[in-house]
């Protein structure tokens, strides 16, 4: 629906951006799905809320990380893909756009982690139905009927992202309870640097694996 190939190839480009920067970031649901089960199979209900909120302010400190210098990472891999110019320029419109979503996107990884080691896999299946039919909805709202071009597809999908991360938080105050959830966030132990030991040493290996 848009004029040249130059906007197709250039959508295309961030895509792959996107995905091999948020997907370095997998072991927050991968590492965390591990933990969780283990402490669901415990019966440990503490633990499995202090890994939530442990994965959840991972993600949340690492989404906040690629938004402070998504210039320099646009910088870098548009010099390695070496893209023409004019396709270029519309992946960095893109870039910029989209990036705003990397914090959601991370978070909704940890919260996903979190529910395959809870097994509740059809939760899951309806968040990914979320997400992926609001994308496509908003796509063509902005594309074909507002006609705003690239910058719809990239604004369509982190309205997306935003939406399902906060029916995932929902979701895990449905489960554990606002209140449980609040009191681990006060909690000292959770943020101790120690007790993060065994989340990053998973996750570390994990994230090399991917890289």
């Amino acid at each position: 629906h848009l004029p040249e190939a130059v906007h197709l190839a250039a959508v295309g480009l961030g895509s792959v951006i996107f995905s091999y920067l948020l997907w370095a970031f997998g072991f927050l649901r991968m590492g965390t799905t591990g933990l969780v089960a283990q402490a669901k199979g415990r019966e440990d209900v503490h633990d499995q809320v202090v890994t939530v909120i442990r994965s959840s302010g991972l993600a949340l400190f690492f989404g906040l990380l690629l938004f402070v210098f998504h210039e320099a990472l646009l910088a870098v891999s548009l010099k390695a893909m070496a893209p023409p110019e004019n396709v270029a320029a519309i992946t960095s419109e893109y870039f910029r756009i989209r990036i705003w979503a990397a914090p959601f996107t991370l978070l909704g990884y940890a919260i996903t982690g979190v529910l395959f080691g809870l097994a509740r896999v059809r939760t899951i299946l309806w968040l990914q139905l979320l997400l992926n039919i609001t994308n496509g909805v908003l796509n063509v709202t902005f594309v074909v009927g507002l006609g705003m071009g690239v910058p719809g597809v990239a604004l369509g999908t982190v309205i997306a992202q935003v939406l399902t991360a906060v029916v995932s938080v929902w979701l895990m105050v449905r489960i554990f309870g606002g209140a449980t959830l609040l009191a681990a966030i006060r909690e000292g132990g959770t943020w101790v640097l120690s007790s993060f030991r065994k989340l990053v040493m998973v996750n570390g290996f994990i994230f090399i694996r991917t890289i």
